[in-house]
């Protein structure tokens, strides 16, 4: 396959619903777009690339917001993978 140990910049929309809980740990309400991404990432995964997903979440306005981490949504997406 041509694309065997090649690396994949891939643009993910992982700009996904979340709610603060009263402890102050962020949940995700919906990760279906977590989901649909799974589709993509196996393929590539199954040819033997190298992924690098890239991805956003809210608007920071420059500054540092921890609730706008990605942090959970890597934590989701180890573990449907």
């Amino acid at each position: 396959d041509q694309m065997e140990g090649k690396y994949a910049l891939v643009r993910m929309d992982y700009n996904v619903p979340i709610e603060t809980q009263p402890d102050g740990s962020i949940i995700i309400t919906s990760d279906s777009r977590i989901r649909l991404s799974l589709k993509t990432i196996e393929y590539l995964l199954d040819r033997q690339v190298k992924i690098i997903l890239c991805s956003h979440m809210g608007r920071p306005k420059g500054k540092p917001n921890e609730t706008l981490s990605l942090g959970v949504v890597a934590a989701r997406l180890s573990k449907l993978l």
